[in-house]
């Protein structure tokens, strides 16, 4: 047996996911229901086969957004755990948010408690 999607329909499936809370098995059922909503010569579930193909979209996507696809030979099997994790935008990272020197400043200038320790 051979199950196939097209990357619109995983692409409209992750949006329906992320925006809308909706799950996989509600957009599963509701595609069975716009194919044939008689109940009539019902076909044997493909529920597991879509979420198989999604977790592969979802981790090739993954991939590609942290530049492992072209990186080098082998580049997804050769990624380490949290080699392509995003660093949090908000948390102080020296040389990208942090100015330089900022370990120098004296404790009536520092911001916050955890800093004047």
């Amino acid at each position: 047996m051979q199950t196939a999607a097209s990357f619109e329909l995983l692409q409209v499936l992750q949006m329906l996911s992320v925006t809308a809370k909706s799950s996989v098995y509600d957009f599963y059922r509701a595609l069975e229901k716009l194919t044939n909503n008689t109940g009539i010569d019902v076909p044997p579930s493909r529920y597991p086969q879509l979420m198989r193909m999604l977790l592969q979209w979802r981790h090739l996507k993954m991939m590609k957004r942290g530049g492992r696809v072209t990186a080098e030979e082998n580049g997804i099997r050769m990624t380490t755990e949290g080699q392509i994790a995003v660093k949090c935008p908000s948390c102080p990272w020296p040389d990208i948010n942090l100015l330089s020197g900022w370990q120098n400043v004296s404790a009536e200038d520092r911001y916050g408690e955890f800093l004047q320790q």
